[in-house]
């Protein structure tokens, strides 16, 4: 017999939200081996995923590639709090209690499944996120994860200040 927690975590991370996959490009001039240029089409630095739960909480599922090296990407999900004096969006990555927890995890679960897909040019070699709190590490190390397609655990390093854990995945060859 299943336990029902499994069965539970698993019926709901079958029921992700509704979103539109907004993923933005940008064509970039390329050098081969012998020095020609050439135009290809790659993923835009920051990419954002809205969508809204039932109970009307915007979300945001966030990636940004990293500046030291274009094959690393953070990746983030939080309520949408509105923009900031630049006109950055701002996210709350730490509510909880918004009784459809499950649900926006597997939504963040699929998008980051559905841009890992639409990665062609295997752009993005290594994810990074945090968690903050030891309950939250070990469900992102147990549940979210093993769930993300052909990415595996490089490293995780506990307790970076705050109670924050950061996840390292690399690509699996």
């Amino acid at each position: 017999m299943i336990p029902f927690e499994t069965y539970f975590l698993s019926e709901s991370l079958d029921d992700p939200y509704r979103y539109k996959n907004t993923f933005s490009y940008e064509t970039v001039e390329k050098e081969d081996d012998d020095g020609n240029v050439y135009p290809e089409e790659v993923f835009s630095p920051v990419q954002m995923i809205r969508f809204t739960t039932d109970n009307g909480i915007p979300y945001v599922w966030y990636a940004k590639q990293s500046r030291y090296d274009d094959t690393v990407w953070e990746i983030a999900f939080g309520v949408d709090q509105g923009t900031d004096d630049r006109g950055s969006t701002k996210l709350d990555i730490e509510i909880t209690n918004t009784r459809d927890a499950f649900r926006v995890f597997a939504t963040a679960i699929q998008i980051l499944n559905n841009f890992i897909e639409l990665d062609e040019n295997y752009e993005i070699r290594l994810l990074t996120f945090t968690s903050k709190g030891a309950n939250r590490t070990k469900l992102y190390k147990k549940r979210l994860v093993p769930m993300i397609q052909n990415f595996e655990l490089d490293d995780l390093f506990k307790d970076m200040g705050e109670n924050e854990s950061q996840f390292i995945l690399s690509r699996k060859w």
